[in-house]
């Protein structure tokens, strides 16, 4: 490893579809970053423009973003199911497996964010998260908490897993580098992808199928997934992260919420878009 690592890069892995959605993710990020917390952000290029990568860029200042550029050819051979949320994805949902390896020789720390997120408050604090030497550390799944659920990992007895082991949700990920590398955690997920044809949620469940459990829990507020029948039931601390988790997006359905589909336009304003939700004709500055 280098000897002049920085501490902490927030990464995203994103292609042209999810470009502009980043480019909110990344902005909402600074606007609430705390004064004084210097971060890097780094897009891992899975088929971005170059206008998309300008954008970014610009959302990122004044912190420094840089776009690596990813060969998506590697993830061809990946199988991804034609069947429930499945339908939705293709092979480049594992790229974000390939950051830890990818930065190692630059960063000790990585935090991961999914591009449907919205950052509203300061994250410092989670950036100075000990993790107790474990490589991970995430939210447990709202809807899918242990991983003998339905939607959890399909052959959870298989690898001797107890049935209330617990289940991350992927969207957000703070990662111990070296950790991850000791425990070739890319090398294991991949192989575990490969081998399984119809996974409904395929990076997350391959992600909890070899991490079995093993993961610092965070609080809800740091990923909090924006579903009405969690809106209305949770009462923990104020939610620092939004996730626009599922079909409904902010920027093509809508959101579930009238208040939050509101507060991702605010945020988007920031950056000059309007996205084409039912009733609005989209508008990129």
């Amino acid at each position: 490893m280098s000897p002049d690592r920085r501490p902490i890069a927030v990464v995203l892995a994103v292609d042209d579809n999810y470009a502009l959605p980043a480019v909110v993710t990344v902005r909402s990020l600074v606007e609430n970053l705390a004064t004084g917390t210097a971060v890097d952000v780094v897009v891992l290029d899975l088929g971005i423009s170059a206008e998309n990568a300008d954008r970014l860029r610009a959302a990122a200042a004044p912190h420094p973003l840089t776009v690596e550029h990813f060969d998506v050819t590697r993830l061809a051979d990946l199988p991804v199911s034609s069947e429930g949320h499945s339908r939705q994805f293709s092979t480049v949902i594992f790229g974000y497996l390939h950051l830890p390896v990818l930065l190692a020789d630059r960063y000790e720390r990585l935090l991961y964010l999914d591009a449907d997120l919205l950052v509203v408050a300061d994250i410092t604090p989670l950036l100075r998260l000990d993790l107790a030497g474990r490589a991970v550390a995430g939210v447990p799944d709202w809807g899918i908490p242990t991983v003998s659920d339905a939607e959890g990992v399909l052959d959870w007895a298989e690898r001797g897993l107890s049935p209330d082991t617990p289940y991350l949700n992927s969207g957000l990920l703070l990662i111990d580098v070296d950790r991850w590398l000791a425990t070739d955690l890319t090398r294991h997920a991949l192989a575990y992808a490969g081998r399984h044809s119809h996974l409904d949620l395929p990076d997350q469940q391959t992600l909890n199928a070899v991490l079995r459990g093993d993961f610092v829990t965070l609080g809800r507020e740091w990923n909090f997934i924006v579903w009405p029948p969690l809106l209305d039931s949770f009462s923990g601390p104020i939610p620092r992260i939004w996730h626009f988790g599922g079909r409904f997006k902010p920027w093509s359905r809508g959101s579930r919420s009238r208040h939050h589909q509101l507060l991702y336009q605010a945020y988007a304003d920031l950056v000059g878009w309007r996205p084409a939700v039912p009733g609005q004709p989209e508008r990129v500055a």
